[in-house]
């Protein structure tokens, strides 16, 4: 799946430890997805290049530490949910610009298959519930 996305290199983090996959100061993004709480303060400073690295989180950053290596808080932002904001992305979405990945889809009577799918840990793109409207 990753790797449809165009990412270059795939780790199995249930194998290996990400941050021991990658050569140090050899990566331009690191997009932590809330998995790893404290990845800026340990791991990500690491790998990332020195003066051109960037760190993405869904997280917000309780206290992070100052960079040893040249990387930089630039700054926030929240995200908020917006009707305006849904209205442009469909428009991607309907044009082929953002292709969303759709694991699996189920109707709000199926809440807890779709919870235990989650926690299965297993899901490749987004687990979609559907409810009536």
């Amino acid at each position: 799946l990753v790797q449809s996305l165009g990412t270059e290199k795939v780790i199995d983090v249930s194998k290996q430890n990400w941050v021991d996959a990658v050569d140090e100061h050899s990566v331009d993004v690191v997009y932590d997805c809330g998995v790893e709480r404290k990845a800026w303060n340990r791991d990500a400073q690491t790998v990332l290049k020195k003066d051109s690295g960037r760190f993405v989180t869904i997280n917000p950053m309780l206290q992070p530490r100052a960079a040893k290596f040249g990387a930089k808080c630039i700054g926030e932002i929240m995200v908020h949910a917006s009707g305006e904001q849904l209205k442009e992305l469909s428009g991607f979405v309907s044009s082929g610009a953002l292709k969303p990945v759709i694991d699996s889809v189920y109707s709000f009577d199926q809440l807890l298959p779709a919870l235990e799918k989650l926690e299965s840990k297993s899901v490749r793109g987004k687990v979609v519930l559907r409810a009536a409207y």
